[in-house]
């Protein structure tokens, strides 16, 4: 799934109540926000680098202070 057009197409398809992301996400970090509000979005290549940045400290906050990840890490 990379949009909320794949989300809502394959609900409606498969007539669950919810789809997988996957890999998705990884590709567009902002596709849940789509999802949630139920539109395609296209950010612009700042509003993308803000949303790497937050992704990356966030990461590196749970590296420093997250005894459980730093041992998978160590």
């Amino acid at each position: 799934m990379l949009s909320y057009s794949d989300y809502a197409e394959a609900i409606e398809k498969y007539k669950t109540d919810g789809a997988m992301i996957g890999r998705g996400a990884l590709i567009k970090p902002w596709v849940f926000e789509e999802i949630k509000e139920q539109k395609v979005m296209d950010p612009s290549s700042s509003e993308r680098m803000d949303m790497l940045k937050v992704i990356h400290l966030t990461a590196l906050y749970f590296l420093i202070f997250s005894p459980e990840i730093r041992a998978i890490w160590s």
